[in-house]
């Protein structure tokens, strides 16, 4: 399919008639827009597709084999296109790129920063064409929400599998990175920060996709506010110094940043568990919400904590590195009720000794 086409051409998905073509959703985001670009690519006519039905076959999760999952899920390279879930994989893809840059050297806010966006597409593929259409506009619609901008997009068509790249322009930028999160004190806290707040969802993850399963509905990253949030209150902390180390969330989820950047820590994720409701500890750790883990010295941790609640900014404290040889150990359990009111009772009858 030509070029010309796929951007400029109304789309039919499913019977429904879209009225903008994908140029105009995205011409919207420019930085630079030429007066004459809309004259010069008139309309192409229509591309009528279905949308793809999201697949049904579940795979039954088990706690015991949680290490074999975490090789799949950490697993890198490129990732295909998600066509079954077009808008929630297209958010996942830009809001990585943006969060790759708050390692960055340089003075910059999210508000300096452009994208680029490259769909290399396979027309032929069944739904492909509705895919495209419906990551079009998932892509102006956040961008635009984010209050950033596209500095130029295109479209490929070939064969093979469907991707979107995504890559982040800012003059600012320095390409060094200015961290490594596995270096440090073992009083260190290791911090998760989710940058929205939909709930850990397995479908369109690494691991799904590994195992051929993607029965479950995916993260609908779908909350710019909270990420601009966040990302405003991480940037300033990464350059004032105060975060030691940093890792991007998003492929592979929680447990593939962790394996990458801890080989030896204690985690619990209970905190999470607790503040989702939700008691299916491969969710969270597996499911793919854009977000970062930082690490901070403990000396630090109160004004971590102050910065964040001036925000009003959920985080995490997952625990601490531990010494070297020891290995990642994650928990999911918190210190029972009673349990700790006897430690408060012991405490106090403690106190009351002295």
């Amino acid at each position: 399919m030509e070029k010309h086409k796929a951007l400029n051409s109304e789309y039919i998905i499913d019977g429904t008639r879209l009225e903008s073509t994908p140029a105009e959703l995205l011409d919207e985001c420019l930085e630079e827009v030429s007066p004459r670009r809309r004259k010069d690519c008139p309309k192409a006519g229509d591309i009528a597709d279905e949308s793809l039905d999201k697949p049904l076959k579940t795979t039954i999760f088990r706690k015991e084999e949680i290490d074999r999952y975490a090789e799949l899920a950490t697993g890198g390279g490129e990732r295909a296109f998600e066509l079954a879930y077009p808008e929630q994989f297209t958010r996942q893809r830009i809001a990585k790129a943006l969060l790759d840059t708050i390692w960055k050297a340089g003075h910059f806010t999210l508000g300096d920063l452009s994208l680029r966006l490259d769909w290399k597409w396979n027309s032929g593929k069944l739904g492909a064409m509705a895919a495209f259409r419906l990551s079009a506009s998932a892509a102006a619609d956040y961008i635009f929400e984010l209050d950033s901008a596209i500095s130029s997009y295109s479209f490929e068509d070939g064969c093979g599998d469907c991707s979107l790249e995504v890559g982040v322009e800012g003059c600012d930028i320095d390409d060094s990175c200015l961290h490594d999160i596995d270096e440090g004190d073992t009083d260190d806290w290791i911090i998760y920060i989710p940058f929205d707040t939909c709930p850990h969802r397995l479908g369109a993850s690494v691991l799904a996709r590994q195992l051929g399963s993607n029965g479950d509905t995916a993260p609908e990253i779908n909350d710019p506010d909270w990420f601009m949030d966040c990302y405003e209150v991480v940037r300033e902390l990464v350059e004032d110094g105060i975060v030691t180390g940093g890792a991007t969330v998003c492929d592979g989820g929680l447990m593939a940043a962790l394996k990458h950047c801890f080989s030896d820590a204690q985690v619990n994720i209970s905190g999470i568990s607790q503040s989702y409701g939700e008691k299916d500890s491969i969710r969270i750790l597996f499911g793919e919400v854009p977000g970062v883990l930082i690490r901070i010295r403990d000396v630090d941790y109160d004004y971590v904590d102050s910065q964040m609640l001036l925000q009003d900014i959920a985080y995490y404290p997952l625990g601490h590195p531990s010494a070297p040889g020891s290995g990642l150990s994650i928990t999911d359990h918190s210190k029972p009720a009673i349990s700790s009111i006897l430690d408060s009772l012991l405490n106090v009858a403690t106190e009351g000794e002295d």
